[in-house]
């Protein structure tokens, strides 16, 4: 029995310490991230055929205080898009009172652009076929990216308000270059299936026979805990085992 006890000891003091290591040494590890917004997996099936040179997005919604790690968009372009197609990707607060419509607010300060980003003579931007039939692909943007963008003081918190509208622009668009946005179903409280374009600096919430929700991907970075957290974790991993041994 004693050298059963002794080796309990010894494992509730080796379990300490490497609980001990595990918490304090993920603070080296890869930031890990987790969704806040989503509707990949509410696709319906339609596609939106964007216009040449037009701002389009939608209003949405996240929780209170988000921050942004990426932002990510799905898109499809079936034929091998020309050197000179760009895109860029614009986020709005929602503080100017809609004129038509004065209950809601329409896409006002500009707070991220992230500037024109062109497929070039590297294909930066995928498109046409794959090796495995497919055509449909996505374009992420990180912390890197909203550095660079950063307008109105967004840097370097990145945190995002309850109710935003991000906006993609497509330039350079032809016959042969053509980019659909697949589709989500509305998700209630956070997208409501209408849409805004810029029409030549006027803003437009319109609607269609199905909602217009493109398919996007926002994730937020995980908190990483606090020094006075850890410690506090640490005294209480040491205070349990010193009360298990005093037991046996």
């Amino acid at each position: 029995m004693a050298m059963k006890k002794t080796i309990l000891n010894a494992l509730s003091r080796v379990s300490v310490c490497a609980a001990a290591v595990a918490i304090f040494g993920s603070g080296g590890a890869q930031a890990q991230t987790f969704p806040i917004f989503a509707n990949s997996g509410s696709t319906n099936g339609n596609f939106f055929s964007m216009p040449n040179g037009v701002e389009i997005g939608n209003e949405i919604t996240v929780a209170p205080g988000s921050t942004l790690a990426s932002f990510a968009f799905e898109y499809s372009a079936s034929n091998a898009l020309p050197a000179n197609v760009g895109v860029d990707l614009r986020f709005y607060y929602n503080n100017v009172p809609y004129p038509t419509y004065p209950v809601i607010n329409q896409p006002g300060t500009l707070f991220f652009d992230s500037g024109w980003f062109y497929n070039g003579v590297g294909n930066n931007i995928p498109s046409g076929v794959d090796i495995h039939g497919n055509f449909g692909y996505n374009i992420t943007y990180t912390t890197s990216d909203f550095s660079s963008g950063a307008l109105d003081g967004w840097s370097p918190s990145f945190t995002v308000p309850t109710d935003f509208t991000y906006t993609i622009t497509w330039t350079n668009l032809t016959s042969l270059g053509e980019i659909n946005m697949p589709l989500a179903n509305d998700t209630p409280g956070i997208t409501g299936g209408a849409y805004w374009i810029n029409n030549a600096g006027t803003w437009e919430q319109e609607t269609n026979t199905s909602p217009v929700n493109l398919l996007v991907d926002l994730e937020s970075p995980v908190p990483e805990p606090t020094v006075f957290g850890l410690a506090a974790v640490g005294g209480a991993l040491l205070l349990g085992a010193s009360k298990l041994r005093r037991k046996r």
